[in-house]
């Protein structure tokens, strides 16, 4: 199974989103989030891309989307899977998933690492991240982060990896480099 992480800031409901924005403002995950897949291929669907209003700097983003007409100049689209990973796994050992709600769903069972940030935040919103057995995965590391003047609900971060995984080389180094710096 080759390395593909998603990563995703969810409620403690699962809800990631409502009206194509996040619910909650916690810089220090913004920075976890910059940290983790600056340099790295981002997978998002188009509805994601479109939230954004443009590409993230520094990533090569790679925008899914069954609209075959749409187009942007700072990202690469594909409407096939198989050929998007073929080209990601060119550029990049370790790409990773960050939305929306379908291209998670879509993925979640290929998926060998979850980068989720668990927000203590319970209101009902319109985007979801999908439910995932944890007996699936193996816990690797979390970190708490209180509420305080910055960060309006206290949240924790946590890195999950697929049980049967063993990752090697690139994808190894890159993993422990993130677990080292949680």
């Amino acid at each position: 199974m080759r390395f593909l992480a998603m990563i995703a800031a969810v409620g403690t409901n699962n809800v990631i989103g409502s009206n194509n924005d996040l619910m909650w403002h916690l810089p220090n995950d913004f920075r976890f989030f910059k940290k983790t897949t600056t340099n790295r291929v981002v997978v998002m669907g188009r509805k994601t891309y479109e939230s954004m209003d443009h590409a993230l700097p520094h990533r090569y983003n790679f925008v899914l989307t069954n609209n075959r007409e749409w187009n942007k100049e700072d990202a690469r689209v594909f409407s096939q899977v198989d050929e998007m990973f073929e080209h990601a796994y060119k550029i990049d050992k370790t790409p990773f998933v960050i939305g929306g709600a379908q291209i998670y769903k879509q993925f979640l069972n290929k998926a060998t690492h979850l980068f989720i940030t668990r927000v203590d935040f319970s209101k009902e919103g319109e985007a979801y991240f999908p439910e995932f057995s944890e007996s699936d995965f193996e816990l690797l590391k979390e970190r708490k982060h209180p509420s305080d003047e910055k960060h309006a609900y206290p949240f924790t971060i946590q890195i999950w990896q697929r049980r049967g995984v063993t990752p090697k080389g690139e994808e190894l180094d890159f993993l422990n480099q993130q677990i080292e710096n949680l």
